[in-house]
């Protein structure tokens, strides 16, 4: 007998993220899942009974901000006041606080079947955390700052972050209203794929490609005093902004996704590009219902995200889960299963990871 060999039997098991078998016999060497089935193995070794469980793939957490853990939830609703808010209190943020946020985040999320993190990472984050995580860990490094010289400051401290960096790690647009148009061209021409990008997160941020107004405008207008006269991103929706720039958006990540037109859809579903919904933050600002049915009529696929927890009441992959099926019963096991497992690595180029 292979001493590295088991045998795991339990009540059930996914299959391929397409169907329920019962029992579950699964056969694991050095590691590896050797076969599935509903028949003991001939050769099983030692058998770990599992017999009331039913055994899942590993969730794929496809965006969240582990660096703000530590903050909790924020008090502010308002999409714009709590950006304020966040900007206050991430300036206090002491590295350890950060560094201790991050690895209860891990351990959080891995509590609840979560093993892949795909993580928003600012240029100032502690990345000693990351190196000893319990979860493979997609790093995103957030590039922003509507004033030029602020964003080259930015891109300077993540190209330095991901060369020290111990996990992949990617530079991306935190979002295109928040960054400079020549920082947005620069990223997408210098930086290789994939990219993870907020966008049509809020109404506010709708309305500021759309009419210029509204407190998102308004906010970066305290930033950029000639806002009045010249728009910095001159487009109907930042999707719109990216096609108009022909930016190829393949293994792109869309986060959140909340207010978008038929038009945009249709961009969307032509630039083969996915999109990240966050249940748990989605109903914390009270945003309009998440249009799924009109993505999947467009074959644009849907990942599942935690968000921080400083817009959520709880930082668990599964409290994502219920509130995700709750608002959408409709859906099959074969429909759902990919949104928590491999759409999202699939998404940015990888294959079978998530069976």
């Amino acid at each position: 007998m292979n001493n590295h060999q088991f045998t795991l039997h339990a009540k059930a098991a996914v299959l391929d993220n397409q169907q329920i078998i019962s029992p579950a016999w699964i056969q694991i060497n050095k590691g590896i899942i050797q076969s599935i089935g509903i028949h003991k193995p001939d050769d099983p070794g030692p058998i770990t009974d599992l017999s009331e469980l039913i055994l899942l793939p590993g969730f794929v957490n496809a965006h969240c901000h582990l660096e703000l853990t530590g903050i909790g939830k924020l008090a502010e609703k308002d999409f714009v006041a709590w950006i304020k808010e966040l900007i206050q209190i991430k300036i206090a943020l002491s590295d350890d606080l950060v560094s201790s946020g991050i690895e209860q985040g891990i351990e959080k999320l891995v509590s609840s079947g979560v093993t892949s993190i795909f993580d928003h990472i600012s240029f100032n984050t502690p990345l000693a955390p990351y190196s000893h995580a319990k979860a493979r860990i997609i790093g995103f490094g957030e590039v922003l700052g509507t004033n030029y010289e602020q964003a080259c400051f930015v891109h300077q401290q993540q190209s330095l972050q991901k060369k020290n960096a111990s996990i992949p790690y990617h530079l991306s647009p935190h979002a295109i209203h928040s960054l400079h148009p020549h920082m947005i061209d620069k990223l997408f021409k210098d930086e290789s794929k994939p990219f993870s990008i907020h966008l049509h997160e809020s109404q506010t941020e709708s309305d500021y490609f759309t009419t210029q107004l509204g407190s998102l405008f308004d906010f970066i207008k305290e930033r950029v005093p000639d806002l009045n006269t010249t728009p910095l991103h001159k487009a109907q929706s930042a999707i719109q902004y990216l096609i108009n720039q022909k930016f190829d958006l393949n293994q792109t990540l869309i986060i959140h996704g909340n207010y978008v037109s038929d038009e945009d859809l249709d961009f969307m579903a032509k630039q083969a590009c996915s999109v990240v919904h966050c249940p748990g933050s989605h109903d914390f600002f009270s945003h309009q219902s998440f249009p799924l049915k009109e993505y999947l009529q467009r074959g644009i696929p849907i990942a599942l995200g935690t968000d921080s927890l400083a817009s959520n009441t709880e930082f668990s992959f599964l409290h994502e889960i219920r509130l995700f099926l709750k608002n959408h019963p409709e859906l099959t096991l074969s429909e759902f299963m990919p949104m928590l497992t491999t759409n999202a690595y699939e998404a940015i180029g990888v294959k079978d990871i998530g069976k």
